[in-house]
């Protein structure tokens, strides 16, 4: 009876609500983990939120100001079975279509059903290398501390979306992102000096202005090339970026030379 009548009280405040139950075969969690679990479903939900509603990929896992304050959840009660968390936040509950906060939830809850790597290289495509590499430390955290999580996002008695996922889905969806990369390229056509190139290694030194590049020779470049010399290249600039640390990898390949 209370529960309906809290839920009945924040519908009234315009707050929807944030069920989040944690459960786990242990009879004793640790507060770390329940601190580090909460703190990173938080910076989830606000990144994702983030690229929502400006509709531009996050790039860094940084939140901004007004995304921190819209997002921000208030804490209402705790519950058993085995460590529940009722969280609410301010949600427009005027129109009849999913506000931004919604699909954000939506967004979230799909991300953490999608264990497989091309899955993992869509969303982060979509939403940016920032709610991925969030995802990343929030699964590891609950793999980490065996803990599975139950989480409902309500209105009144309107369940509006909800996830249900164990430890061992969680580690799945961990190991699958820590082995997930996105490879980017782009090709730019320079002219500088070619100052030094080793046959054996495959490598290359391309000097040019300021710049230096430095990279590897592309397997079509067999044909001999004078040191030092001014050409005009063109050089593959190619980037990975490993989504769960979140790191960036740039090589340089020299496609072709001319004169």
């Amino acid at each position: 009876m209370l529960e309906q009548r809290f839920l009945e009280e924040a519908s009234a405040q315009e707050l929807d609500v944030c069920a989040y139950r944690v459960f786990m075969d242990e009879s004793r969690p640790l507060v770390s983990g329940l601190a580090a679990i909460l703190g990173d479903f938080q910076k989830l939900f606000s990144l994702t939120y983030a690229s929502v509603h400006s509709k531009q990929p996050r790039e860094r896992v940084r939140i901004g100001i007004e995304a921190a304050t819209q997002t921000s959840f208030g804490f209402a009660y705790t519950y058993s079975g085995s460590v529940g968390f009722v969280l609410t936040l301010p949600n427009d509950q005027s129109t009849l279509f999913d506000t931004d906060l919604d699909e954000a939830m939506n967004v979230v809850f799909s991300m953490a059903k999608s264990p497989k790597p091309e899955q993992i290289v869509e969303y982060a495509r979509q939403y940016g290398p920032g709610p991925v590499r969030a995802l990343f430390n929030w699964a590891s955290h609950h793999a980490d501390h065996s803990m599975g999580a139950d989480i409902e996002w309500r209105r009144v008695n309107e369940v509006r979306a909800s996830l249900f996922i164990q430890p061992p889905e969680l580690r799945e969806l961990r190991d699958a992102i820590a082995l997930t990369s996105d490879v980017r390229s782009t090709k730019v056509e320079v002219a500088g000096e070619l100052v030094g190139i080793d046959v054996d290694r495959r490598t290359f030194h391309l000097r040019v202005e300021k710049e230096d590049y430095i990279g590897l020779l592309s397997d079509d470049i067999r044909h001999a090339v004078e040191v030092p010399k001014h050409y005009h290249a063109m050089v593959e600039e190619r980037t990975i970026t490993k989504y769960s640390t979140d790191e960036e990898k740039t090589t340089r390949i020299l496609l072709s030379l001319r004169d």
